[in-house]
């Protein structure tokens, strides 16, 4: 069955937040994701607040968002299980980024579960750099 935006903001993601709140920081960054098409909506994920990481409908201005998502409503479910190549999603028009890119594989890491890619990919590791790292979520 697949998954919708407005049930993954409003419920999945605060819940894989709070199992995993100790993992939280790995990811570092506000996210805003627009899901665009018949269902659309905008959501706000802060992960820079540590253990009170959260989801918030809407655009948040304050803080600024690290990266911006724009996903077709009809590819979602796909983002959000990882089953998709970022490069051919961005060039078929299903995925639009704006911000560091390493953000999104930090993000990927820590949903599946797979922290030692969201070390691998920290600041340090020079994927935050305009223009660094290309992606595979494969």
């Amino acid at each position: 069955m697949a998954v919708r935006a407005d049930t993954f903001f409003a419920v999945v993601l605060p819940l894989i937040i709070e199992e995993k709140r100790s993992l939280v920081g790995s990811v570092d960054a506000v996210i805003r994701f627009t899901v665009l098409g018949d269902e659309p909506g905008v959501w706000t994920a802060d992960f820079r607040r540590g253990v009170e990481a959260c989801v918030t409908a809407g655009a948040q201005l304050d803080p600024a968002p690290d990266m911006v998502l724009a996903i077709k409503d009809t590819f979602f479910d796909d983002f959000v299980r990882g089953d998709f190549d970022v490069e051919d999603a961005v060039e078929t028009g299903r995925l639009g980024i704006e911000g560091r890119l390493g953000v999104l594989e930090r993000l990927a890491a820590f949903l599946s579960g797979d922290q030692a890619s969201a070390t691998l990919s920290s600041p340090a590791a020079g994927l935050d750099a305009p223009g660094g790292g290309g992606v595979k979520l494969r």
